[in-house]
C-alpha cells in the first residue's frame, strides 16, 4: 500500500500518538492521532534513506521531512507486517511518525481502514486515545515485557491458545489495549527499536547550535533532555544558546535542572554569570547544584563573586554554610565579601553568624569595620 508524496508534505507537522491492532477494511475518514510537534516548520522535501533494520523488518525505507532550512522537522515509516501467533496472522498497515529527536510523533492509517480487537471489533476513540498514551510513554514496562507476558500459554488439555481473545495476564493488562495486547507491544516496539536510533544518527548528522536553539522552543521535557544530552560541543561558542539553557534551570524542573548544570562549561565566564544570576532566583536545592558546580572552577570572577555576596543578607543557614564554604575554597580575601560576611554576625539565627565568625577568623582581616564586628560579636557570646 503507497501513501502519495504530495499528500505527506500536505500533512504539516502536527504530532501522532497512537498505535494499534488490528487494520479492517472501512469507508470513512482518515484516521490519525499525533501529538506535539518539536518542530513546527513547514516541509520543504522529504528525503528516502534505506535502512537494514534487521530482525525487525529486514531492509526498509525511512523518510526524513527537511524544512527550507534543512533542519529535520519529522521521520515516518510505512509499517507493513504481519502480527502472528499459533499460525493467526493478519497484517498491521500504519505509518508511524516521529520528531526530530527521535519522540514519538503519531500514526496515521490508510484511508477507509481502521484498527480492531477481538473478532473485528473496531476501536473506539477511547481506545485510540488510550493507545496513543501507551506509545507516547517512552518509559512504559513494555519495553521490559516478553512475548510470554504478552500472549498466555495454551492451557495443557489446549492444542491452541487464541493469542487475539486469550485473556491477558494482569499485571499487563494495565500497559496494553485490551483484545489487542500484542499489536499494542509490537507497535509500542516499532516506536522504541531499531527506527528511533536511526532517527537519532541522521538528526545528530546535522545538529547545529541553531537547530538546538529551535528545538528548546518544544514544550515537551524529553525534547529539552535531548538538546541537554547534546549541546556540549557548541555552547561554549554560542551565548545566545547558553542564555537559553541556563533560562530552563527551575525549582519545578529539578531533574532537568541537574542535567543542564552539570553539563555547563564552569570555566567560561559568561555561564558562571548565568549560573551566579540562577543561584539569586532559584530554591536551595537548586542553589545547592549550583554552589557545587562553581566549585569545579579554578576560578570564580569579581562580578560572579559580588553577585553571589549580594544574597547573603537573604540566604538561610545552609545557603549560608554551602555559599561561605565555596569562598573558602577559592580563597576568597575580598574587602567587600568580608564586610557582606562581618553583617551577618548580627544575625538573629546563631547558626549564620557562628558560620561568618568561621569564616572570618580564618581569613586575613586589615579592614577596620570587619574587626570591629568580629570583636562585637565576640564580647556578645561570652
Amino acid at each position: 500500500m503507497r501513501w502519495k508524496r504530495k499528500k505527506v508534505l500536505k500533512t504539516a507537522l502536527l504530532s501522532i500518538l497512537l498505535s494499534s491492532c488490528w487494520l479492517v477494511s472501512k469507508s470513512g475518514e482518515t484516521i490519525r492521532y499525533f501529538q506535539s510537534a518539536t518542530l513546527t516548520l513547514p516541509i520543504a522535501k522529504i528525503t528516502p534513506y534505506v535502512v537494514d533494520f534487521g530482525e525487525e523488518t529486514g531492509m526498509d525505507t525511512l523518510f526524513q521531512a527537511t524544512s527550507q532550512e534543512g533542519y529535520p522537522v519529522s521521520y515516518f515509516r510505512h509499517i507493513q507486517s504481519n502480527v502472528c501467533f499459533d499460525g493467526k496472522c493478519r497484517m498491521l498497515v500504519v505509518t508511524l511518525y516521529w520528531n526530530t529527536t527521535g519522540r514519538y510523533l503519531g500514526f496515521e492509517l490508510p484511508k477507509g481502514e481502521f484498527l480492531s480487537k477481538t473478532d473485528h471489533e473496531p476501536f473506539t476513540s477511547g481506545e485510540y486515545t488510550r493507545l496513543s498514551a501507551i506509545l507516547g510513554d517512552s518509559l512504559s514496562p513494555l519495553g521490559s515485557f516478553t512475548y510470554n507476558a504478552i500472549v498466555p500459554r495454551a492451557a495443557p488439555d489446549t492444542e491452541k491458545v487464541d493469542a487475539i481473545s486469550s485473556p491477558t495476564a494482569p499485571d499487563v493488562l494495565d500497559h496494553v489495549i485490551k483484545g489487542a495486547a500484542y499489536t499494542t507491544y509490537k507497535l509500542w516496539h516499532f516506536v522504541y527499536g531499531s527506527t528511533q536510533r536511526e532517527i537519532e544518527r541522521l538528526t545528530t548528522r546535522t545538529l547545529s547550535a541553531d537547530l538546538l536553539l529551535k528545538v528548546l522552543e518544544s514544550n515537551d521535557l524529553g525534547d529539552k533532555m535531548w538538546v541537554v544530552h547534546r549541546i556540549g560541543p557548541f555552547i561554549s561558542e554560542h551565548a545566545l544558546l547558553q542564555e537559553k539553557v541556563i533560562s530552563l534551570i527551575d525549582n519545578n524542573q529539578y531533574n532537568l535542572s541537574v542535567r543542564i548544570i552539570g553539563m555547563l562549561p564552569v570555566a567560561d565566564p559568561l555561564i558562571q554569570r548565568g549560573l551566579a544570576m540562577a543561584f539569586v532566583k532559584h530554591n536551595y536545592a537548586i542553589k545547592k547544584l549550583i554552589v557545587e558546580k562553581l566549585k569545579t572552577a579554578s576560578l570564580l570572577t569579581s562580578e560572579v563573586l559580588m553577585l553571589l555576596t549580594s544574597t547573603l543578607s537573604s540566604l538561610q543557614g545552609e545557603s549560608v554554610s554551602s555559599l561561605l564554604e565555596l569562598f573558602r575554597l577559592k580563597k576568597v580575601n575580598d574587602l567587600a565579601v568580608n564586610r557582606a560576611v562581618a553583617d551577618l554576625l548580627r544575625s538573629d539565627n546563631y547558626f549564620v553568624a557562628r558560620k561568618a565568625y568561621e569564616f572570618l577568623t580564618k581569613q586575613k582581616i586589615n579592614d577596620t569595620y570587619v574587626e570591629q564586628q568580629i570583636v562585637a560579636f565576640e564580647t556578645k557570646r561570652k
